[in-house]
C-alpha cells in the first residue's frame, strides 16, 4: 500500500530516468495527439458546443515525452489491463488510463492508432461547456484537464495487451495535478494564433520560445532548442506483464531464495554473519511487475541512481553498477543478478546480533532482501554504452524497520520450515513449499487458495467493469453477456474464459 510520505516524491526532477520503452513511433504518436490539442487549446480552435467559449493563451508549452513519467504509467497497469494499487496523485502527479478490446496483439501502426484514441476519449469527457473562466471545478473533466494543464510540461506513456482477456491498456502520466478551483492555463489571448511572439513564453520559462515549424510560428511555446533535454534512446521492445525476461526473473528469484533458505536454515557463514537463529516462518518471495517498475523508475541517466527512492512510500530497494565492455546477454545478465545478490549479502562485515534486530543502516542491501514482512520483489537493469556500466536495481514491497527484528527466530534446528502451520500463522492456508519429496526450507502461499470459480450469469461488462473514463470503448462487444470468477488475490471479477476453467480444474486436481 502506498503511504502519505509518497507526497515527498513530489521533489523528484524531471529529467529521464531510464531508457524508454516505448517505441520511437509510438512516443511520436501519443505526443502529435497530445500536442495538437494544446495547440487547439492555444488557438481557441475547439468546438465551442461542447468546450464552450474557451479563451486562447500565447504561453502554453508544448508537452515534452518523459521516460520516468513512462515508468510511472507502467507502474499503473495491473493484471488483466486493470488499474493497479498505484494511484500518481499521491505524489501531485495526474494520470489517464483506458482500455480498449483486442482480438490479438496490436501492431505499432494499431496502438499508434489507440493512442490517438486515448486522447479524443479523454477529451470526451467534456460533457458540457467549460467556463470561461477556465477554472477546474469539475473532477469529471480530469481526464482532459491533465492533458492541457498549463503547469506540466512533460508526460509519459505506457500500454499492455492482456491476451487473457482481450485488452489493450493505455495509462499515461503527467508531471503535474491540475489543482481544484485554479485555472487550467493562463487565458492571456482573445486572438486564434497562440504564441505569435517569444515573450510570453519567456516569463514562463527564460529562454522560451515560440515554436516554428518551416516560416509558421506558433501556436506553442517550446523551451529553447538548446536548453531542451535529449530525445529519449527507445527500444522496440515491446511490453508485456514484466519487462524483464523469465530467465532472468528466474535467475533473480532464484538467487534470492537460495539466500533465504540459508537463513531458514542457519546455513550462514557464521564467521561472517555471527550466530543468527533458523526460522520456521520466512516466505519464498515471488517475482512482482509493479517492484520491477519501480525498479526501473530508480535508474538514471549513465547508469547513475534517478532522484526517486523508494524509502519515501515504505518499499526497500538495493541498487549496484557492474563494467561491461559492451551489451550484456541474458546469459551474462543472469549471473550479474546472481553476483549482486552476493554482493549486497556482502554489505554485512561483522556478526550479527542474534536477536537479528536490525540496527545497522550499513546493511539494508541483505536487510532488504531477507526481511520476513517482504514477499513481493522485482528487478530491473540498463546497460549505458556511454560509460561501459550496466546498473542492476531491485526493489521489495516492505522497507525493514530500525530496531525490529528482521525475521521471527523461532526455530533453533536446521531445517527451516517442516510443517504447516507456522506458515499458516503468518498468512491463512500458507504451506511448506515443496520439492519432489523435499519439504521447506521456506513458507509459500497455498496454491488452491489463490482463487476460485463463482459464476455470474447475464453479467453485463460494459456496464459494470469498465475504468471511469473508458465509456468511448471502442469495441463491437460493449453489451456482450459474459461469465465471471473472483481471483481472492486481488478480490476482482475476472472473465471466465475456457482457459480460465482449465486452469482451475488443474489446482484443484
Amino acid at each position: 500500500m502506498l503511504f502519505a510520505l509518497l507526497i515527498c516524491l513530489i521533489a523528484i526532477q524531471g529529467a529521464n530516468a531510464a531508457t524508454c520503452k516505448l517505441p520511437a513511433a509510438l512516443i511520436e504518436a501519443t505526443t502529435t495527439a497530445h500536442n495538437d490539442l494544446r495547440a487547439q487549446v492555444a488557438k481557441r480552435a475547439l468546438d465551442k458546443e461542447i468546450y464552450g467559449d474557451l479563451p486562447g493563451t500565447k504561453s502554453l508549452f508544448k508537452l515534452e515525452y518523459d521516460c520516468t513519467n513512462e515508468g510511472f504509467a507502467q507502474s499503473t497497469i495491473g493484471k488483466d489491463c486493470k488499474h493497479s494499487s498505484i494511484y500518481m496523485s499521491v505524489i501531485g502527479r495526474g494520470e489517464n488510463f483506458i482500455t480498449y478490446r483486442a482480438e490479438s496483439k496490436p501492431g505499432n501502426k494499431k496502438l499508434a492508432e489507440m493512442l490517438k484514441w486515448a486522447v479524443e476519449d479523454w477529451s470526451d469527457t467534456v460533457e458540457s461547456p467549460l467556463s470561461s473562466d477556465i477554472m477546474y471545478t469539475d473532477t469529471s473533466i480530469e481526464p482532459f484537464a491533465n492533458m492541457i494543464y498549463n503547469k506540466t510540461m512533460k508526460f509519459g506513456c505506457s500500454y499492455q495487451f492482456c491476451e487473457t482477456n482481450g485488452k489493450v491498456a493505455i495509462a499515461c502520466v503527467y508531471e503535474k495535478k491540475p489543482q481544484l478551483n485554479e485555472p487550467l492555463y493562463s487565458a492571456d489571448s482573445t486572438g486564434k494564433k497562440g504564441c505569435t511572439k517569444n515573450s510570453p513564453c519567456n516569463k514562463v520559462i527564460k529562454g522560451a520560445v515560440c515554436e516554428t515549424a518551416d516560416d509558421t510560428v506558433g501556436p506553442l511555446c517550446q523551451r529553447e532548442p538548446s536548453t531542451t533535454t535529449t530525445a529519449p534512446t527507445t527500444t522496440t521492445e515491446q511490453p508485456t506483464t514484466c519487462k524483464l525476461p523469465a530467465a532472468l526473473i528466474e535467475a533473480a528469484t532464484t538467487a534470492h531464495n537460495d539466500l533465504r533458505a540459508q537463513v531458514a536454515k542457519r546455513a550462514l557463514d557464521k564467521e561472517i554473519y555471527g550466530e543468527l537463529p533458523g526460522t520456521k516462518s520466512l516466505f519464498k518471495l515471488e517475482y512482482d511487475c509493479t517492484n520491477e517498475g519501480f525498479a526501473q523508475s530508480t535508474i538514471g541517466k549513465d547508469c547513475k541512481h534517478s532522484s526517486i527512492y523508494m524509502s519515501v512510500i515504505g518499499r526497500g530497494e538495493n541498487f549496484i553498477t557492474y563494467r561491461a565492455e559492451s551489451k550484456p546477454g541474458n546469459k551474462k545478465l543472469a549471473e550479474m543478478l546472481k553476483w549482486a545478490v552476493e554482493d549486497w549479502s556482502d554489505t554485512v562485515e561483522s556478526p550479527l546480533s542474534s536477536d537479528v534486530m536490525y540496527t545497522d543502516t550499513s546493511i539494508e542491501p541483505f536487510a532488504n532482501m531477507i526481511y520476513n514482512k517482504t514477499m513481493k520483489f522485482g528487478c530491473s537493469y540498463q546497460f549505458c554504452e556511454t560509460n561501459g556500466k550496466v546498473a542492476i536495481a531491485c526493489v521489495y514491497e516492505n522497507k525493514p524497520q530500525l530496531n525490529e527484528p528482521l525475521y521471527s527466530a523461532d526455530s533453533t534446528g536446521k531445517k527451516g520450515c517442516t510443517k504447516n502451520s507456522p506458515c499458516n500463522k503468518v498468512i491463512k492456508g500458507a504451506v511448506c513449499e515443496t520439492a519432489g519429496d523435499a519439504v521447506g526450507p521456506l513458507c509459500q502461499r497455498e496454491p488452491s487458495s489463490k482463487s476460485f470459480c463463482i459464476l455470474f450469469e447475464n453479467f453485463i461488462l460494459y456496464k459494470y467493469l469498465h475504468f471511469p473514463f473508458s465509456h468511448n470503448n471502442r469495441s463491437n462487444n460493449n453489451n456482450g453477456t459474459i461469465n465471471y470468477y473472483l481471483d481472492l488475490d486481488t478480490i476482482l471479477l475476472r472473465p471466465l474464459t475456457e482457459a480460465a476453467i482449465s486452469h482451475q480444474r488443474r489446482k484443484s486436481n
